[in-house]
């Protein structure tokens, strides 16, 4: 940037940060010179790499998932272990230790200046069902809430020394070494209500009113003027969720900003402290009524793209969507247990291609939007075409990147093919068809959508790849609530499909921009699709690079997919040689340094010849 944007202190979007009146401010980079603006721009950058949660998964554990994780998760494990007491590390452990030790009944103990201490009322080992109980056993487990950087276990650990059971509710997968017993994994990023609302986290979140703080206001209530007066002026809050450590850095609400003395008066009878009450403009309150989640959806979302925030916390989640889809950042939605990661949308794809001329009733497509996936077609063509000409088909080749900003969105190109056919049949770039492979014309139900589901595969053998296809599946449902109906246990892989022209309208994109995601064509597609619209058929018609019998399958495929090999210089020779009939075994590389995580990825196989 050779020139200062702004006249006004306020957000920098180029920056990434809020550009007030303390140094180095507005002022200062109106006179900065180029070099020095990206110097800073450099250290923005890394800050807010480094503080805002961005597109990673993360989660919001609510107080009601810790109960849930001690009853179903950590008490069968520690009801083995043949204990004494447990022994809760204030604060935030007694509320795993209380709920373990009342439901085994043990003795509680606590941690003060560092001695164990028997928490005990009316006998000698707590209330009056432990009147009776006699201890005969002898090691004690010492339980928290969480365990992520160890310092508070060791810590312990070497005050009360090693002969006790060590245990967490929670435990980061690399630190599972350093407890004897644990709930649940639980990765970073992560917020804990229990923790939340008294943490540093609300000087930089801005806060939805009703439904977070106190209960949204009855219906009957919203359309009578008097009753919502007195409600809001009356209602009793969320007495968990009440601030009591730090100021809250602002309230956006949809209220009216007409109520706001009653709204003020409220926050202040219950001690909540904001830097800012943010008010829906009462001038626009037909507008808001007219589409109230659209409308105050985006009029919390405009307030939250001009700040700093790092978190909106967001009562209904269908607000909570508007929110992160207009500003493209992170929304929690603690009522549901929710985190709405931030998201790049693409807008919808213009399409435009010209087709060839329509000789069949029947096509082949494939899509080669980009250098790589032309690499591959240049060597998969010739027995595309030999398949097209066999069946009689148009064989449709639409080349170019109309969607450069995420490639993989061209296939929704092929809608303009499927339209135009009876049926058709869409191949990625990187599928080898058999000369042996029969006529799916002839084969495949003609009036259903047909395609290999992969789920089951994915399940067995990537648990990391079928957590993040769970996650994209679960985001697909939340953006799309309306289609939640049609959610299944399975994943339509999208290098074979096959189209009757009457379902066309099946394989649209959205009308509006959606998410930059690895599966969404693939669960936007299912999610649209009635029981009887689909039919899945036989992994011979799609075999997967990924499929953990890939070398005891490949000849007795009919399409073979070379999805998930890397790097690319491999998956040319792999191609070259399934063409060749040369199906035997070709390691995998190793990844290199520097390699992303997707480059890294490798197939994992039963047998290798």
């Amino acid at each position: 940037m050779k020139n200062c944007e702004c006249d006004t202190p306020g957000y920098c979007k180029f920056f990434n940060k809020e550009m007030g009146e303390n140094p180095p401010h507005w002022k200062w980079c109106q006179n900065a010179s180029e070099s020095e603006r990206i110097h800073y721009k450099t250290a923005c950058d890394l800050k807010f790499k480094n503080q805002n949660f961005g597109n990673v998964e993360c989660k919001f554990i609510t107080n009601s998932n810790l109960v849930d994780s001690c009853i179903k998760n950590l008490i069968p494990k520690i009801s083995k272990l043949n204990l004494s007491g447990i022994v809760g590390i204030p604060r935030s452990g007694f509320l795993p230790a209380s709920i373990c030790a009342t439901a085994l009944n043990l003795p509680l103990y606590t941690i003060s200046n560092k001695k164990i201490v028997i928490c005990n009322s009316i006998s000698d080992f707590g209330g009056y069902r432990m009147g009776s109980y006699t201890d005969d056993s002898e090691k004690l487990l010492i339980l928290d809430d969480t365990l992520f950087s160890g310092h508070t276990l060791d810590e312990i650990k070497n005050t009360l020394g090693g002969d006790h059971h060590y245990g967490v509710v929670y435990c980061k997968p690399n630190g599972l070494s350093n407890v004897d017993v644990y709930g649940e994994e639980l990765n970073e990023p992560h917020l804990l209500e229990w923790h939340f609302f008294n943490s540093r986290h609300v000087e930089k979140t801005l806060f939805d009113l009703d439904g977070v703080f106190s209960p949204n206001v009855p219906m009957s209530c919203c359309v009578d003027n008097d009753k919502y007066e007195e409600y809001i002026l009356n209602v009793e809050p969320f007495y968990h969720r009440l601030p009591k450590a730090h100021k809250l850095k602002a309230i956006v609400t949809g209220r009216l900003d007409r109520f706001r003395k009653i709204t003020e008066d409220w926050l202040k009878k219950y001690n909540i402290e904001y830097e800012d009450l943010i008010m829906f403009p009462t001038e626009k309150e037909k507008q808001r009524d007219a589409n109230h989640v659209q409308e105050v959806g985006q009029y919390k979302a405009d307030v939250y793209k001009k700040s700093n925030a790092e978190f909106f916390m967001e009562s209904e989640k269908s607000e909570g969507v508007v929110i992160r889809d207009v500003s493209k950042r992170l929304v929690i939605l603690p009522n549901q247990g929710l985190v709405l990661g931030a998201v790049d949308l693409v807008n919808p794809i213009r399409f435009g291609d010209k087709l060839p001329p329509q000789e069949s009733k029947i096509a082949i497509c494939t899509i080669p939007a980009n250098d790589g996936a032309m690499q591959q077609l240049d060597i998969t063509r010739k027995n595309i075409l030999d398949y097209s000409e066999r069946c009689g088909a148009d064989y449709i080749e639409l080349q170019g990147d109309k969607c450069p900003e995420w490639p993989m969105y061209n296939k929704y190109r092929l809608k303009q093919v499927i339209e135009k056919y009876e049926h058709t049949l869409y191949l990625d770039c990187d599928v080898v068809v058999k000369e042996t492979a029969p006529d799916i014309f002839k084969t495949f139900n003609k009036n259903k959508i047909c395609t290999v589901d992969e789920w089951k595969l994915i399940e067995d053998t990537y648990s990391n790849l079928f957590k993040g296809l769970k996650r994209e599946r679960r985001l697909a449902i939340l953006e799309y609530p309306h289609l939640s109906n049609n959610n299944r246990n399975i994943q339509p892989n999208g290098g074979m499909m096959f189209f009757p022209k009457r379902l066309a309208e099946r394989y649209s994109q959205p009308s509006k921009p959606y998410a930059k995601r690895w599966c969404f064509d693939q669960d936007y597609l299912l999610l649209n699709l009635e029981d009887d619209e689909f039919e899945l058929v036989d992994w011979r018609y799609n075999l997967e690079f990924i499929d953990y019998d890939f070398w005891s399958k490949i000849e007795d495929a009919h399409f073979v997919h070379l999805n998930g090999s890397k790097p690319l210089e491999y998956r040319l020779e792999l191609l070259h040689r399934i063409i060749n009939k040369n199906y035997t075994f070709l390691p995998q590389p190793k990844p290199k340094e520097g390699d992303t995580v997707i480059e890294k990825f490798r197939a994992n196989w039963r047998i290798t010849c």
